[in-house]
C-alpha cells in the first residue's frame, strides 16, 4: 500500500501526487497545510499486488465533505 499527497506546484488540469516515502514530500505537505490554513491534505492511497493497482481513491475536499 502507498500513500501519496498532491503536489500543490503541479498544474491544475494534470494532477501529481508525491510518495509520502519521497524526501521533498515534507516540504508539499507543510506549503500544503499552510496555502489551507491547516485544515487538509489532498492526497490518494493505492493498494497493488504484482504491479497491478487493485484499489486506489483520491481524496480533495469535495470528497472529504
Amino acid at each position: 500500500m502507498e500513500t501519496y499527497i498532491l503536489n500543490i506546484q503541479s498544474p491544475f488540469d494534470s494532477l501529481e501526487f508525491v510518495s509520502i516515502t519521497n524526501q521533498k514530500t515534507v516540504q508539499f505537505a507543510n506549503n500544503t497545510l499552510l496555502e489551507n490554513e491547516g485544515d487538509y491534505l489532498e492526497g490518494s492511497v493505492e493498494l497493488s499486488y504484482n504491479g497491478e493497482s487493485i484499489f486506489s481513491k483520491i481524496w480533495t475536499p469535495q470528497t472529504c465533505s
